[in-house]
């Protein structure tokens, strides 16, 4: 049963990029690399070795830096720090100092697929060597 569930949010996840990817071109043409500063909440998923974890995380934008917040404790951990977008990718630079009692394969750092579709916000990061994918959705709050 497992791994029928794991299938499933892989597919979920492939048909995503599949999605998304077919209007990159267009959207990035648009110049529509920001993000609106203000408060966003979703759902952050990580995926190791098959095994997936997932919770609510809340994050705060400014025109550089974020804050992020999670809603079960280190799903992901709280972070913040500095970030830039670069065409179709967000490089996460988490600033804070962390605790060493977690898997630290979940602070969020590096960078990522960055996907904005109106008031949701997408970000994916798959590291294959490793055998992980991090995503997030996340919708603007008003």
């Amino acid at each position: 049963m497992k791994r029928k569930a794991v299938r499933r949010i892989v597919l979920f996840f492939t048909f995503l990029i599949a999605l998304f990817g077919c209007e990159q071109v267009e959207y990035f043409d648009n110049q529509e690399h920001i993000i609106e500063a203000g408060n966003y909440s979703g759902l952050f998923i990580f995926t190791e070795h098959g095994i997936v974890s997932q919770g609510n995380v809340y994050f705060t934008f400014t025109s550089d830096s974020y804050t992020c917040t999670p809603e079960i404790e280190f799903l992901p951990p709280g972070g913040g720090g500095k970030y830039e977008i670069l065409n179709e990718k967000i490089i996460l630079k988490d600033l804070i100092g962390h605790r060493a009692n977690f898997n630290w394969s979940l602070i969020l750092n590096g960078e990522f697929l960055f996907i904005r579709k109106d008031e949701k916000i997408f970000l994916i990061q798959k590291d294959k060597k490793r055998d992980r994918l991090r995503y997030i959705e996340l919708n603007k709050q008003n």
